[in-house]
């Protein structure tokens, strides 16, 4: 066994604060891969409402305790009794004057019921079909919220359809977004949708106490844009084929949690074009977008070919310089060409994280950071990171600012396990109980790529670079084509929980 021990200076090191309220929050996660569910055939034609079918949908989930992160949007995942419930299908029923299933109103109904006659406690339950665009008018109230329900009522979940095309991206074919709401409106739940064929799924600003759930978004331009959207949430969404970005936070967002959401910019098909640059989650630089925490989120294939000799973009996690207090917990990236996070943010925090088969892992800037605001990984996996093309190195952890990085592994990376390089004001990582490996396909490599300028503290950090048998870490079943499962591959036999990345935290 090789264990590094670097002395450095001791201010290095501060007080053990660091996200102790997420621990109380966090359950080992055995499912990081979320499986894309195939879109349901819609069908227009007439239907009998089955009499079973009741408005059971479950719109939310309420967060566990503890966290400060978010801790609003959890206010409008309390159950509610609604006043009035508003009942639509595709043809209509019976009387179409939506008082039930069997009376239902037909989908042009729809929009004058957004517009004009829900307030706050109603609930708009819409049925199996394909239906037009809408914008929403009218929210609710912190006791009374709006909710709009889509319900399988025997052909799929109701579906809005555009006419944007791929093949032209930034033509918007009369199909701008499937559904916009009001600037200012608030308390808002809408879920159970799905959407394809416009340049923006769902379009809101200056939003707050907004739910989005269980909605499925495919063949967008971009899944979700979002200005000003404070103290609400995203759960249970999946957002495949786009060819720009899956959720867009452009400015003033905050107080958000992102919970088990897909961002999937090809869905796997290799033929599906990008444009310059797909971002699965992506902070942008505007004012005031701080305090959002992601919880089982998954980045993948967010890929853009771009010339030979050229650095190729394309991130799975994007945060830029004026964001902060950023967490991630139990989120994965795969398959993107350049960082399976790639943070500016100001000392992000990130626990039982994987990045995998990305140009670069883990990419951390935090320039605004230092000593006393690092960013700070735990518990994460960065392995079989490699460039798909175009310039720049591939690793597991790659930083030019200060980074914390305590039981972590960094396995078979192609350039190295960490890099540190000094882009002003210099890379500084310090590492604990840590394990950086490379099996022979890969060890003529340096686990530890250093510029001058830069600091790397070693602090009982375990390396096997594929040369001493008696030093492997003993992985349970490692993979370059690993994809989360099973979840344990990457866990150490010979130090348990001692070093690297682990499932009990």
């Amino acid at each position: 066994m090789k264990m590094q021990c670097v002395d450095f200076s001791a201010d290095f090191v501060r007080p053990r604060l660091f996200l102790t309220i997420f621990c109380l929050v966090v359950g080992a996660c055995d499912n990081r891969e979320r499986p894309v569910t195939p879109s349901t055939s819609q069908s227009d034609t007439p239907q009998q409402i089955p009499s079973h079918v009741t408005a059971t949908a479950s719109l939310s989930q309420e967060s566990q305790p503890g966290s400060e992160v978010g801790n609003h949007a959890n206010s409008i995942a309390e159950e509610s009794v609604y006043k009035r419930t508003h009942y639509v299908t595709r043809t209509g029923n019976g009387r179409s004057d939506g008082s039930d299933w069997q009376n239902a109103a037909p989908a042009e109904s729809l929009q004058g019921y957004l517009s004009e006659d829900v307030s706050a406690g109603d609930r708009i339950m819409i049925g199996s079909g394909t239906y037009s665009r809408f914008s929403v008018t009218r929210g609710g109230s912190a006791d009374q919220p709006v909710s709009i329900t889509g319900v399988d009522t025997g052909n799929g979940l109701p579906s809005i359809q555009g006419r944007w095309k791929q093949a032209n991206p930034k033509y918007h074919a009369h199909s701008w977004n499937a559904i916009s709401l009001a600037d200012g409106l608030s308390h808002l739940r809408i879920g159970g949708l799905e959407i394809s064929g416009f340049i923006y799924g769902v379009q809101a600003t200056n939003n707050h106490h907004v739910e989005l759930s269980g909605l499925s978004i495919t063949r967008c331009r971009e899944a979700v844009l979002l200005r000003g959207l404070t103290d609400s949430a995203i759960r249970d969404c999946q957002f495949i084929r786009y060819t720009k970005r899956g959720i867009r936070f452009k400015e003033g967002c905050h107080d958000l949690v992102i919970t088990d959401v897909v961002a999937d910019a090809t869905g796997g098909d290799t033929a599906w074009p990008t444009e310059a640059f797909p971002f699965g989650f992506a902070i942008e630089n505007g004012d005031g977008n701080h305090s959002i925490r992601y919880e089982r989120c998954t980045a993948r294939n967010n890929i853009f070919p771009s010339e030979p000799g050229k650095y190729w973009n394309g991130d799975g996690f994007l945060a830029e310089n004026n964001s902060s207090n950023l967490v991630y917990i139990d989120c994965s990236s795969f398959g993107n060409s350049d960082g399976g996070w790639d943070d500016k943010s100001l000392a992000p925090s990130l626990v039982g994280c994987i990045a995998a088969r990305n140009k670069r892992g883990f990419r951390f800037w935090n320039v605004r950071g230092d000593r006393e605001h690092p960013a700070r990984l735990e518990n994460c996996l960065g392995v079989y990171n490699k460039s798909a093309g175009g310039s720049g190195s591939s690793a597991g952890l790659w930083t030019c600012g200060a980074v914390e990085a305590e039981r972590c592994t960094f396995h078979n990376n192609a350039t190295a396990a960490v890099a540190i390089e000094n882009n002003r004001p210099g890379g500084k990582l310090l590492a604990i109980n840590c394990i950086l490996s490379a099996d022979t396909t890969t060890s003529k490599n340096s686990l530890v790529l250093k510029e001058n300028g830069t600091t790397y503290d070693a602090r009982s950090v375990i390396t096997f670079n594929g040369d001493d048998p008696d030093d492997d870490p003993q992985y349970k079943d490692p993979s370059s084509d690993w994809n989360g499962s099973p979840i344990d591959a990457f866990v150490s036999r010979k130090y348990g929980t001692t070093h690297g990345y682990r499932l009990d935290r």
